[in-house]
């Protein structure tokens, strides 16, 4: 066959995938409205989180530049309006991460960088009764006590926060630490204590580095992840654990759950989900039939705790890689979204393959145990942004995120998932 054989040939066979591509666009079951994106002007760009208060807005955090915190409300006219409620301060960048909202409407947030010794805060932001926000450090972290909270912070009837940092603690095999699990308990005088609750990689196969946070439950015990650590199974290092961190007469003490070994999943990066039962659910950014990540379930039996892959991704073109964990909705369905994934080329797929558009998945159980997949939305990188780094929010008949970048200027979006 000559080479202008081969190469039509080929150039037919792209054009029979793109069409193919772009029919299945065309079937979703959901339309992708943009409903806001950054400037990199006073609203800065990059948006991390997303949470919802409840009552139709919702907060988040960027983190280009020093990082600020924002709310997005919807007009009376059926768009949206966002105010940059802080700004961080100039010098380092704080790289504000994950919120949560109290029964007052304070927020609470973690900064993977700044204080004194850059290695990361808690802060608080609470209205101040004409319209703006009051900000307050309430923790630094100096290292032997943690150093760089990423994952989303834990929040008790008696305002205890609890959450976890990639690093600092005492860990045998780095200098930096493993990453600590920690609880911040408020005093009587305005100040907060922080306990550390476990150093990770301080015993043999002990999980390291948490990337996300702690999920509780209503008995107080705290379940999270960590993305290695562990026994070994993946093919250059071990792949992580699922631990669960309980009280006992004031101590605390962690119980592994479950290994990771690639095969069901690893590197699992974001805060794990709890239903009404007890369930444990979540993503793996690698590992599953693919090697391209997987959503799982994991069950408590009489046997102990089993784990159920519930998704193992496996294509670019439909999405693949999911960072950002689950939403669970009221009928026991799943959502997950991808970091990487959609049309061949750029913007979602470079020469060196890391600039994916990511994609939006919901997960439905059946009766026999199983669960039925449906592809809702493949990002483009346009002006619907690419590369979900964060969980997806379902909220009034609808589904809520941010894409890190693209979008009109390609500083970022914040979008919505509507049925058709």
């Amino acid at each position: 066959m000559t080479n202008s054989r081969q190469l039509s040939l080929r150039a037919l066979f792209a054009t029979i995938v793109a069409i193919l591509f772009a029919s299945s666009l065309s079937a979703f079951s959901q339309v992708e409205n943009t409903i806001y994106a950054f400037t990199n002007g006073i609203d800065s760009g990059g948006p991390w989180s997303l949470i919802s208060d409840g009552h139709g807005n919702f907060f988040g955090t960027t983190v280009s530049g020093t990082g600020t915190v924002f709310e997005l409300s919807p007009t009376t006219g059926g768009g949206w309006t966002l105010t940059t409620i802080y700004t961080f301060p100039n010098g380092n960048p704080a790289n504000p991460r994950s919120l949560v909202m109290d029964h007052s409407g304070n927020l609470f947030g973690v900064s993977e960088n700044g204080g004194t010794k850059d290695l990361g805060t808690i802060f608080k932001l609470a209205p101040d009764g004409s319209g703006g926000w009051t900000h307050s450090t309430l923790y630094e972290f100096h290292g032997s006590d943690g150093e760089g909270p990423t994952g989303s912070l834990a929040l008790d009837s008696a305002g205890n926060l609890y959450g976890t940092t990639i690093n600092g603690g005492k860990c045998s095999s780095s200098a930096t630490g493993c990453g600590v699990a920690f609880e911040l308990s408020p005093q009587s005088g305005g100040s907060w204590t922080e306990t550390v609750l476990h150093n990770f990689g301080s015993s043999s196969q002990d999980g390291q580095t948490p990337f996300g946070g702690l999920a509780r439950d209503a008995q107080g015990n705290l379940f999270g992840t960590t993305s290695v650590g562990g026994k070994p199974g993946c093919s250059t290092t071990t792949c992580g654990t699922i631990f669960e961190l309980t009280q006992v007469a004031g101590k605390w003490s962690e119980k592994i759950l479950h290994y990771f070994n690639s095969t069901d999943g690893a590197f699992s990066y974001a805060t794990p989900v709890l239903d009404a039962s007890g369930n444990i659910y979540g993503t793996t950014y690698m590992g599953g039939a693919n090697d391209a990540g997987t959503v799982f379930k994991l069950a408590r039996s009489s046997a102990g705790w089993q784990i159920q892959v519930v998704h193992s991704f496996n294509s670019f073109a439909s999405g693949e890689f999911p960072v950002s964990g689950v939403t669970l909705d009221s009928a026991g369905n799943i959502y997950a979204a991808t970091q990487d994934g959609g049309p061949s080329g750029s913007p979602c797929k470079t020469g060196n393959g890391v600039a994916g558009c990511g994609s939006v998945w919901q997960f439905a159980p059946s009766g026999s145990g199983q669960w039925t997949s449906k592809l809702l939305h493949v990002f483009s990188g346009g002006s619907d942004g690419r590369m979900l780094n964060q969980r997806v929010i379902v909220s009034k008949g609808g589904i809520f995120g941010t894409a890190t970048y693209g979008g009109v200027d390609g500083f970022g979006t914040i979008f919505e998932l509507l049925p058709q």
